[in-house]
């Protein structure tokens, strides 16, 4: 597994009119100005990453915002007896290690893509210089901060369904993009259900369909 490989996309820009990228996913938590997309577009970076690739690690330090064009990531502690998962990232979602954005603390999970992904993101340093250059950026992201508050919040209303049916049930809801493209073991991890109870959960369902 080897970590990004990265390349300046922001000729690319330029050129996407049509194609939802991170200027444009920014938008729907702020107006930016025509120089400040511009701007941003030029301290983007686009990576093409193969599955089971790593992102960031557990106990080091990455200071990037990323936003995914295509694929799904997991995040995922190492426990004594294995992995945990903690979470997913579908397509079209930001992401990063917020603690090592806003305290410079090393990560508290890990990151790896799920399928092949490609990753569009920009260093948090850089992102501080253009706030510093365009004020009405950090009104986005602090918009984009509490999304991810929210997100939380909704994922650990979820892991208290005490039910679970009712867990796996709230799980399709939040991430109905990429529940049948993920691992079974992951999910279960996720959820905190043995994998067979997992199993006899998605077939029940699937039955009901039927």
């Amino acid at each position: 597994m080897s970590h990004l490989d990265s390349i300046s996309c922001f000729e690319a820009y330029l050129c996407l009119t049509q194609d939802e990228n991170f200027v444009t996913a920014l938008l729907h938590y702020g107006s930016l100005t025509a120089p400040c997309q511009k701007a941003i577009a030029a301290y983007l970076t686009e990576s093409n990453l193969p599955a089971q690739c790593v992102v960031f690690r557990e106990n080091q330090i990455n200071p990037h915002i990323y936003w995914i064009k295509s694929g799904t990531v997991r995040f995922f502690q190492q426990q004594t007896d294995g992995e945990k998962t903690t979470g997913f990232a579908p397509t079209r979602t930001f992401f990063c290690a917020l603690g090592c954005l806003l305290s410079k603390k090393p990560a508290l999970e890990s990151c790896i893509t799920e399928e092949a992904t490609i990753l569009q993101g920009i260093r948090y340093d850089d992102w501080q210089r253009l706030i510093g250059q365009y004020p009405e950026l950090k009104a986005v992201f602090d918009n984009l901060c509490r999304h991810w508050l929210e997100t939380t919040h909704e994922r650990n209303l979820l892991l208290h369904q005490s039910d679970p049916q009712k867990r796996y049930e709230f799980f399709l809801k939040l991430y109905h993009q990429t529940a049948y493209r993920l691992k079974v073991k992951h999910i279960a991890s996720y959820l905190g259900i043995h994998r067979v109870t997992l199993c006899k959960i998605r077939a029940r369902l699937a039955k009901k369909k039927t």
